[in-house]
């Protein structure tokens, strides 16, 4: 019974700590949305910013899906069951290592052929309402990938039961992009929406990765690891899987550009509901 108890406070707490995040995070973004709806309303502006969240998105799910972190875990957490968690820290330094040099890979391509991929992805879009989906697009899509990295940041932690700090930091992109609209909207516009974004997602993974410090995590310049071949074959079926799903996405969004002005901010006001 007592060793059942410290296990059981833990999980209350931490099942708390998961509450209060989410209600908090869920307040947030939808403050967030009834600012957004109250300062541009639904039209130009607010289409392409739309535009260029749903589009990074979408290319953050075609190129990750999450596949990476799903597999990662039950292998973490097992290496810490057989008492070796030098095996467990290693992998998971040489993966995060690589992760990073994948993103600036695909954050400097994004920054190339955005204007090819707005071109293609919203055809229907004005000459005016493109060119501010292109900027915002060049400033969010860093965003998305940061939001990975922090994702994967998670995993050592919640292998070893530390769920407090992982949801609590789910707060903090939320938090401050309404905060940075709240203060600068009125001078720098809806781009500040996507730097808030930006600069929210940096904060909650540098967070992420102090606590990772204090429980093991050493960053490497080693990018490949034996047991890197088996997570990135079984992240396979996942990314076919999410490529095969977002196809509708991208014809989705290629039909909504064509409607009239305002629509595709409309559908995404009325989805946050």
């Amino acid at each position: 019974m007592t060793d059942q108890q410290p296990t059981l406070a833990h999980a209350a707490r931490s099942g708390t700590a998961i509450g209060i995040a989410q209600v908090f995070s869920y307040a947030a973004s939808f403050a967030l949305s009834l600012a957004i709806a109250a300062t541009f309303g639904a039209g130009r502006t607010t289409d392409a910013y739309f535009m260029a969240t749903s589009t990074a998105e979408l290319l953050a799910k075609i190129l990750l899906g999450g596949a990476v972190t799903s597999v990662l875990l039950p292998y973490f957490v097992a290496y810490l069951a057989k008492g070796n968690p030098a095996r467990a820290w290693a992998l998971f330094s040489s993966l995060f290592s690589l992760a990073v040099v994948a993103f600036l890979v695909f954050g400097t391509t994004l920054q190339v052929f955005a204007n090819g991929l707005v071109a293609f992805i919203a055809p229907g879009f004005s000459e005016e309402t493109r060119l501010l989906t292109i900027v915002l697009l060049r400033l969010v899509f860093p965003a998305y990938l940061l939001s990975f990295l922090a994702d994967l940041a998670m995993v050592p932690l919640h292998a070893q039961g530390r769920f407090g700090l992982p949801a609590l930091s789910r707060l903090v992109v939320p938090v401050i992009t309404l905060l940075a609209f709240l203060a600068f909207a009125g001078r720098i516009g809806i781009s500040v929406l996507a730097i808030g974004t930006l600069i929210g997602t940096a904060v909650q993974l540098v967070l992420l990765l102090l606590a990772l410090s204090r429980v093991g995590y050493t960053p490497t310049t080693r990018l490949w690891n034996p047991d890197l071949k088996r997570i990135l074959f079984l992240t396979l079926p996942f990314i076919l899987s999410i490529l095969a799903a977002q196809g509708a996405g991208i014809v989705y969004r290629i039909f909504v550009s064509m409607e009239p002005e305002g629509s595709l901010a409309s559908l995404k006001f009325s989805e946050r509901i």
